[in-house]
């Protein structure tokens, strides 16, 4: 049954094919989020019709925004970013470490001593790091008027941020630095710090960096803390277009493997989407459960053991087969009535924020009609075919309504 239903959303993600050609993507230049974003761009002009367009952005918080509104469709956030709607997650790309680093003739014996009376960079107003350092102070409890904040890395006397493992050209920089390690190792599942930390913002990892990791400066384990890198999606991006990309992203990822050792052991299929702080966007979610065994392969010996009991009350089940596929004909037709009165109001549709609203409406109603069809209470016939092309006909029709209303210079032209 899972085979059929993922067949009929295929074919029905074929025959809605957008109109779209290019995916923009916004991204922080912070490495490795720019040469992601450069593979990424490669994977997608190779593996899909689609052409891409890199845009800098301002910080993740201004990216998350970007794909909010609909001006950009895919970028890179942490997986701590507030979460305030229209932005779906496609899959977790790697761990981002918090590393802080302050001048090794310092003595430092708590988090306080870190700051207090120091000059800190915690990154770029908006970015992940700099929100994280921001609550970890809140966390401390210290005093922001007792620490100084410089947008200049170089005349900080400890500076810290969400990175990559450092490489041996960064580390040439930071001699004379020390790391900061939150907790020792006798207190590792004891109820450290970093665990407390992680009980309050439970997006964040406790993370090890293992000794000599950074040669001199790690003769020791570093106890810190990480954070998920994830790559989402603007809920503006056709669904089509987000399976193509999810399918390319992981047939693919090899190629983003190559840029850290964090890429590789953390791209994989197999993540929990229950640990991500956005949701997993629909399309994503029927390319990741394309392969997971149906029922019927699950538990093979016990319907044959079952089948036999069935074939007593055959007459019986039969007639609830029929009430159940007319109950399920009969929610196909409340979502088929819904459409069909909004394609009526098309010619009507006066401005474009109308006609945005009710492409959201027709958009929001399919996807509820299709989680229908995946939790099988909705059969996938004639019925179900007929409302798919009523849908895919009158977001056609409410897009020409938009473009119209556009051409007459009501709006400014937006990304739908």
């Amino acid at each position: 049954m899972r085979n059929i239903i993922f067949a009929t959303l295929l074919l029905f993600l074929a025959a809605c094919q957008s109109e779209l050609e290019t995916v923009k993507i916004i991204y922080s230049v912070d490495e490795p989020k720019g040469e992601i974003a450069s593979v990424l761009k490669q994977i997608i002009e190779e593996h899909t019709r689609y052409k891409v367009e890199l845009v800098i952005g301002d910080g993740s918080l201004a990216a998350y925004d970007s794909l909010a509104t609909g001006a950009a469709h895919l970028t890179i956030v942490e997986n701590n970013t507030p979460l305030s709607g229209g932005v779906f997650a496609i899959a977790p790309i790697f761990p981002e470490i918090l590393h802080i680093l302050y001048k090794s003739d310092t003595a430092i014996h708590s988090f306080e001593d870190l700051f207090y009376g120091k000059t800190a960079y915690i990154g770029q107003e908006g970015s992940g790091s700099y929100e994280f350092m921001v609550t970890l102070f809140q966390f401390f409890e210290i005093d922001r008027s007792k620490v100084k904040l410089t947008d200049d890395i170089f005349s900080s006397d400890v500076f810290c941020g969400f990175t990559d493992l450092l490489k041996e050209e960064e580390l040439i920089g930071l001699e004379g630095f020390k790391l900061y390690s939150f907790d020792d190792q006798s207190q590792m599942g004891l109820g450290s710090v970093t665990e407390g930390i992680c009980m309050k913002h439970p997006q964040m990892k406790t993370f090890t960096i293992p000794r000599y990791t950074y040669g001199k400066m790690t003769p020791t384990p570093v106890f810190t803390l990480a954070v998920d890198a994830v790559l989402v999606a603007s809920g503006f991006l056709p669904d089509d277009v987000v399976y193509d990309i999810t399918k390319a992203v992981f047939e693919n990822h090899q190629d983003l493997n190559k840029i850290s050792p964090l890429i590789y052991s953390r791209m994989s299929e197999d993540f929990n989407s229950d640990d991500l702080n956005f949701p997993l966007h629909a399309a994503s979610r029927v390319y990741l459960e394309r392969d997971e065994p149906s029922f019927y392969e699950r538990y093979a010996e016990s319907i044959a053991l079952a089948f036999t009991l069935l074939v007593a009350t055959y007459s019986g089940l039969r007639s609830f087969a029929k009430w159940n596929s007319q109950r399920k004909k009969d929610r196909v037709d409340v979502f088929y009535r819904y459409t069909l009165d909004i394609k009526n109001k098309v010619p009507s549709l006066k401005t474009t924020e109308e006609c945005i609203l009710s492409l959201s409406e027709v958009r929001k109603h399919l996807n509820q009609a299709f989680q229908l069809l995946i939790d099988e209470k909705l059969l996938a016939n004639e019925s179900f075919r007929i409302y798919m092309e009523l849908s895919r006909d009158t977001q056609s029709e409410l897009k020409t309504r938009l473009r119209y209303l556009r051409e007459l210079g009501k709006a400014p032209p937006k990304v739908i």
